[in-house]
């Protein structure tokens, strides 16, 4: 279970068997380790947006395209235009279909929505009065015999942000985790 978890929950966030066979390759062309921001994504998407407006943790309930663009209704009753937009929603979201899109999504694109799967992965941030374990290291991996794999993987905050800080990784894989 550790192994599983470890290599499947937390990095995939699926069970061995709901991946292709090459899963394990993908991105690997990509060269670089994983990255952590210390100053928040906004820092980044400030320095990506220009002037082009983007708003977060908005409600959005419709979006329609027309000969004129694109209006995007809020939950408040709000509708903003633009040319073209970006909107990226959790894929539950998009299975709950509780937005409504005019002209409606391509039967292709609702196949796709219908065949992706969703897990879950805890990641909290835990603060300590001070480090209790090894400055040095990056990661931190934890073996519970008891319960292997739940709560295996710890990111040693310290090492990036100076502060007792500790970042867990707790995937679910088929619930056997939560139990």
């Amino acid at each position: 279970m550790y192994a599983t978890n470890l290599t499947c929950s937390i990095e995939f966030g699926a069970d061995i068997d709901q991946l292709a066979a090459y899963a394990d390759d993908e991105g690997r062309e990509m060269l670089g380790g994983d990255l952590l921001l210390p100053d928040g994504y906004n820092r980044l998407l400030d320095r990506l947006r220009c002037d082009i407006e983007v708003r977060t943790g908005t409600v959005v309930t419709a979006v329609r395209q027309d000969a004129d663009g694109v209006g995007v209704t809020l939950r408040s009753g709000e509708t903003a235009r633009a040319g073209r937009v970006v909107l990226t929603v959790p894929i539950g979201v998009l299975k709950a279909a509780s937005i409504g899109f005019d002209p409606p999504l391509p039967q292709t694109k609702k196949q796709a929505i219908d065949a992706l799967g969703a897990a879950l992965l805890d990641k909290p941030w835990l603060e300590f009065p001070k480090v209790f374990w090894d400055k040095d290291v990056h990661v931190i991996e934890f073996h519970d015999p008891r319960k292997p794999g739940r709560w295996s993987m710890w990111v040693n905050g310290y090492k990036v942000f100076g502060k007792p800080v500790l970042l867990g990784f707790n995937g679910d894989v088929r619930g056997a985790l939560g139990q």
